[in-house]
């Protein structure tokens, strides 16, 4: 019998804050008991670390809870699309997307500002295709629970597909609805999207936790023979909640493999994972094993191989990552602007002559090839305010990870941008400063070309041709 080549993937929890009420749910907003945590960039990043070093793995799934319309939804997207990119710079070869459903303005948001869209994907659990018990389960429509939109839900994986993504999770909650008629239902999804839009589908078939009534070990069993049957081009993926004996019996007929844990931050450089009750989506075993230590199981008693895992448990020096990323990736330009005094009281937004401006030095630094962080256009121009605690670990992350540092600077006068230009210069980042002819400039910013590479413009911004000329020198 030959090697069954299988792919591996895992999830990774940022926050288990949550605005919806599933009562199936952990993490649900009625959950008093659950410790509510939002993950920071520098937690986040060790995440990453120990999943990709110390596991060694490829694949990784961003998970958290759902939001309503708000400034918090806006911010967490924004932090969900750093999490992508800093992954997708690690090294990571595939990301998926588990939050929940989105509209068509947040998922042209996210392709425009990941830097490998064709490797990431979504997925998006329509949970059951009963729309009365899917509202039994998740609530009556209201704006206030984001997943009891059953028709946003549903529009989700097209939408993201037709955007021109390439990947799609689809998936039931085994133990909501009639199994039979769901996975009737879920074969036709997938068929539809796989024949609309040529994309790579993946299937998950999760069971209620703690529950297995709805159905047992053998008809899940069942249902994987019969979609492996029905849509054989399909990706089967089984999660470690359930049983390694179980999933040993399932492996002739799935395809993806996702252990790891539902602990909001759970992973741990040594030692087993978390599963804390008080901070899981759901609760499994106290003690969780590494995901390499689930498939090195797999891979001893089987003869399996895996993708998206390099097969090995030492921890690589963060230089090899540095090194790698200069290797492959297109360099990251910092683009400094005035935000806060910038913002017109009337209408929340910016001037259209400065919105103009620095959309056109943004489209000439991307025309070069760099990748771009531009705070202002997270904020969507004005129109999503973001917190203290949010932006100043945001921004300062995205500064050390850039190559250099380009300032818009104009009379506005911008507290922000002034501290920028002093991460930079303390961090010995490149900076390249653009303002209008005649700009008062204090003789403490004139003098930055003395301590480091670092140049002031004057310039008319009126004539693109001076920008280009710039930038074909300093970038």
């Amino acid at each position: 019998m030959g090697i069954k080549r299988m792919a591996v993937a895992v999830p990774i929890y940022i926050s288990n804050r949550c605005d919806c009420a599933c009562t199936m749910c952990g993490m649900s907003r009625n959950n008093d008991r659950l410790v509510r945590i939002d993950g920071d960039y520098a937690t986040i990043r060790k995440q990453l670390e120990i999943l990709y070093y110390r596991e060694e793995l490829r694949w990784v799934m961003i998970l958290s809870g759902e939001y309503r319309k708000g400034a918090y939804r806006s911010s967490h997207l924004s932090r969900v699309i750093w999490t992508v990119n800093e992954a997708l710079m690690m090294g990571f070869e595939r990301v998926t997307l588990n939050i929940g459903a989105l509209d068509e303005g947040e998922i042209a948001m996210i392709r425009h500002r990941v830097i490998y869209p064709e490797r990431l994907g979504l997925a998006i659990f329509q949970e059951t295709y009963n729309r009365e018990l899917y509202h039994k389960a998740f609530g009556s429509y209201s704006e206030a629970i984001p997943k009891s939109d059953y028709d946003g839900r549903l529009r989700t994986a097209e939408e993201w597909l037709k955007s021109g993504f390439g990947m799609v999770n689809l998936g039931i909650l085994l133990g909501i609805g009639n199994f039979e008629e769901d996975v009737k239902e879920l074969i036709r999804h997938a068929t539809d999207l796989r024949e609309g839009y040529s994309a790579m589908i993946q299937i998950s078939l999760p069971r209620i936790v703690g529950d297995h009534r709805g159905c047992s070990d053998n008809e899940l069993i069942g249902i994987i023979r019969r979609i492996r049957q029905k849509i054989p081009w399909a990706e089967i993926i089984i999660t470690t909640r359930e049983e390694k004996e179980l999933i040993t019996k399932m492996l002739p007929y799935i395809d993806i493999v996702s252990p790891g844990t539902s602990e909001v931050l759970g992973y741990r450089e040594e030692g087993p994972i978390g599963n804390d009750p008080d901070k899981s989506q759901f609760f499994i075993n106290e003690v969780r094993e590494r995901p390499s230590e689930i498939l090195s199981y797999f891979q001893q008693n089987n003869n399996i191989e895996f993708n998206y895992w390099k097969g090995g448990s030492s921890f690589k020096a963060p230089i090899e990552m540095k090194e790698q990323k200069e290797q492959c990736e297109p360099e990251l330009i910092f683009l400094s602007t005035p935000i806060t005094n910038a913002i017109i009281p009337e209408t929340g937004c910016l001037s259209i002559d400065m919105t103009a401006q620095i959309k056109m030095i943004a489209d000439k630094i991307r025309q070069k090839g760099y990748r771009l962080f531009l705070a202002i256009e997270i904020e969507q121009w004005g129109k999503v305010k973001a917190t203290p605690e949010e932006i100043t670990p945001r921004d300062y992350n995205n500064l050390l990870q850039s190559n250099r540092l380009v300032v818009y600077l104009t009379e506005c006068f911008s507290e922000g941008t002034l501290v920028e230009i002093g991460w930079a210069s303390a961090n010995q980042i490149p900076t390249t400063i653009i303002c209008p002819k005649n700009l008062k400039i204090s003789p403490l910013i004139k003098g930055l070309n003395c301590i480091g590479d670092n140049r002031i413009y004057y310039v008319d911004f009126g004539n693109t041709e001076e920008i280009d000329v710039i930038f074909n020198e300093r970038l």
